[in-house]
């Protein structure tokens, strides 16, 4: 069961990946974690609470690393910055060894740096202290509400961004600007939309389909270049759209042939995702938008329940369900969802004939042994290299063994047929035993059954016959 499930889960993993390889769709935690020198974010957020996702993590990360951190503030005051990333780490401590710098952007003259040129001065003296001190990097993000904001001419604020850009990236640094929608002008946005290919809006990463090349925005033959750029852009477009309908349909073809019931459920463990297994065993009820109880009788839908809880609460569950009659083996697991809600996602297989096999075996692994344990003769059961895997109480009492001894080997019969053979018995007396070997399986594994019967008596009462006769 464990296996078909894992190769299920690690198919459906697969057909995951693909899709958000095809669509260029990331989340902004692997951005973050995946960066490396010469990276830089475009962060464009709409309120606090987008901001505080996506900055705090990102100094929080390279402080991780080891590295420099630089926040150059222009809207907010530093000690707002200080006190939202205490929050998450020890400010005070990382200030004091040079780790984290938060300064404003006007600095001590006050005049700002409404010039690119200054900003590029800053970043190469950072970067040079932050080697030159033992630091493994520099990271540094900057607001750019105030900076940009008495900017108006396109051509400027292109420059501007694509001045620091390059800083960055020569610079071998990590870096993130920060555009804050409330503090600047359409015309801003606009300029910052078309010179980034990678976009962060509401905690998402983007590929962007509206970028064009500054250096085509910048040339001679501007007009040309953005149709260029732009057709080029919507050719992209189509050919993405088309290969992730037919992924979809892969995916939908996938899950329909997949050898169990294949399910995901929203926050409110409401069906979004039913394959055709799941369709057949409601009778053809479509379950998307409903919850177990609609369709299941209670019991079953409360055993459901318990088990979506557990996988939420947990992170994962296994649990046998029995449904219309049939036993289901059913494995949930926890789902983050588009929305920032959690949901359950889970694969079922019908195991009624499974546990109806398991419980023969067990009916007949419990007849031998009643039949193996009231034996009065001894009997032992060995793998086929001589280890002793059971012995029933004649035996243990015969050898004088204890009931946990096992484990040890005893040798290897070499013959499968009655042989008379001499053994030490308990009260160390020598004694004569027939002795049987029959193939059996113990537990799986195979094995060797062997059944002694004491005849000492019998060959002692032979040789005193044969002295009376002489």
């Amino acid at each position: 069961m464990e296996s078909e499930v894992d190769a299920m889960e690690g198919n459906l993993r697969k057909f995951r990946d693909l899709l958000r390889e095809i669509s260029g769709h990331r989340s902004m935690e692997s951005l973050i974690r995946d960066m490396r020198a010469g990276d830089h974010i475009c962060l464009i957020y709409d309120g606090d609470d987008e901001w505080r996702g996506a900055v705090v993590p990102f100094i929080v990360e390279g402080l991780r690393r080891g590295e420099r951190c630089l926040y150059i503030c222009s809207e907010r005051a530093p000690d707002m910055v200080r006190e939202e990333l205490g929050r998450e780490v020890p400010v005070d401590e990382f200030e004091d060894d040079g780790s984290l710098r938060i300064m404003d952007y006007r600095g001590a003259s006050g005049e700002g740096i409404k010039d690119p040129e200054r900003v590029v001065a800053i970043l190469e003296s950072e970067s040079g202290r932050s080697v030159s001190e033992g630091f493994s990097g520099l990271r540094v993000t900057l607001e750019m509400g105030l900076v940009l904001g008495d900017i108006s001419v396109m051509e400027d604020i292109i420059r501007y961004g694509t001045a620091i850009e390059a800083s960055i990236e020569e610079l071998e640094c990590l870096g993130m600007c920060q555009y804050n929608r409330r503090l600047l002008s359409p015309q801003i946005m606009r300029g910052v939309i078309l010179t980034h290919p990678l976009l962060v809006w509401h905690s998402t990463v983007y590929t962007n389909p509206y970028y064009i090349s500054p250096q085509i925005i910048l040339g001679d033959e501007s007009g040309d270049g953005e149709v260029e750029s732009w057709l080029e852009n919507i050719r992209r477009e189509n050919e993405l759209l088309s290969s992730l309908e037919n992924l979809m349909g892969l995916y939908d073809s996938f899950i329909d042939h997949a050898p169990g019931i294949v399910f995901l459920k929203d926050h409110s463990l409401r069906y979004i995702l039913a394959n055709r297994a799941l369709l057949e065993l409601s009778g053809g009820y479509d379950p998307t938008g409903k919850t177990d109880f609609d369709f299941m009788a209670r019991d079953a839908a409360e055993a459901c329940f318990e088990s979506d809880l557990k996988a939420l609460r947990d992170g994962e569950s296994y649990s046998e369900e029995e449904v219309q009659g049939r036993v289901y083996g059913v494995y949930k697991f926890r789902v983050a969802l588009p929305d920032g809600t959690s949901g359950v996602g889970g694969f079922a297989l019908d195991i009624t004939d499974r546990k109806a096999h398991e419980r023969e075996v067990e009916i007949s692994r419990n007849n031998f042994l009643g039949i193996v344990e009231n034996s009065p003769e001894p009997m032992v059961i060995v793998d086929l290299d001589g280890v002793l895997l059971y012995s029933n109480p004649a035996a243990r009492e015969f050898f004088g063994w204890s009931p946990e001894y096992s484990g040890v080997r005893t040798g290897i019969p070499l013959r499968r047929e009655l042989q008379e053979i001499e053994v030490l018995s308990a009260d160390g007396e020598v004694r004569v035993a027939e002795m049987m070997v029959t193939d059996t399986v113990w537990e799986g594994r195979e094995s060797l059954l062997i059944r002694l019967h004491d005849i000492t008596r019998l060959r002692r009462y032979e040789e005193s016959l044969r002295s009376s006769l002489r």
